[in-house]
């Protein structure tokens, strides 16, 4: 990144930030600061890569469960509850960063009958 940085091509935005209507930047703080998760939309679908947000599938059912590497805690848990929310039963594709292959899907309510 330094070369596009040092050579005046970077442009630094706020996390909450759109590029155009498809791709946009949500904040998703917790893990470390400025951590953001990432949008995307084409002919009509969206995903969103939630980066360091889930480290693994269990957060998914325990939320706050936190990895050791959440500069906060406490906030961390917040998001990916609220991610999470955002997300189910919704035709949004969630790209997971740390997830086994295949890291892509929908977010869905589990059944706890």
């Amino acid at each position: 990144m330094l070369p596009v940085v040092e050579s005046g091509q970077a442009q630094v935005v706020e996390t909450d930030y759109a590029m155009d209507e498809h791709i946009w930047l949500e904040a998703t703080p917790g893990h470390t600061p400025g951590h953001v998760a990432v949008g995307l939309a084409s002919n009509g679908t969206e995903a969103v890569m939630c980066g360091d947000l889930i480290h693994s599938p269990i957060q998914c059912a325990y939320p706050e469960w936190n990895a050791v590497s959440d500069a906060d805690p406490s906030q961390a848990a917040i998001t990916r509850r609220t991610f999470l929310s955002e997300n189910c039963d919704r035709e949004r594709l969630v790209m997971a960063a740390h997830f086994p292959e295949p890291s892509i899907g929908r977010i869905v309510q589990a059944d706890d009958a």
